[in-house]
């Protein structure tokens, strides 16, 4: 795989609008966008072995990163000012983690439950 690939949820508008801003805000044309229940998205994730997994999931040179680390990688190829996100780097694995949980869970009621799963 050339290019770095972003599988993201597809069915929601948080998720969406995220992906949105990232499209706008992205350094170079060199990442591939897929919804998770695409085609194209099934078919990476047989390849290399993904199941169902319930995170934004980064994938470069054949390596998955999810969550909050996925977020930092994709952090790393915005524009200025938004590649500065990576600070957060250096703050423990976990705690991200518990906060990408956190904001996953609720995600839903920044759109008022509409077009959004997972939020359970």
């Amino acid at each position: 795989m050339k290019n770095d690939i972003i599988l993201y949820d597809g069915n929601c508008r948080f998720c969406l609008n995220c992906i949105s801003f990232v499209k706008k805000n992205i350094q170079n044309n060199k990442i591939l966008f897929y919804p998770q229940k695409s085609k194209e998205a099934n078919d990476i994730m047989t390849i290399l072995s993904i199941k169902n997994i319930d995170s934004v999931i980064y994938i470069s040179d054949k390596e998955i990163f999810l969550k909050s680390e996925a977020l930092l990688k994709i952090s790393k190829k915005l524009k200025f000012p938004y590649y500065l996100l990576n600070i957060f780097n250096f703050f423990p694995k976990i705690l991200l983690d518990n906060f990408y949980n956190f904001i996953a869970k609720r995600r839903y009621y920044f759109y008022k439950k509409e077009n959004c799963c997972n939020g359970n």
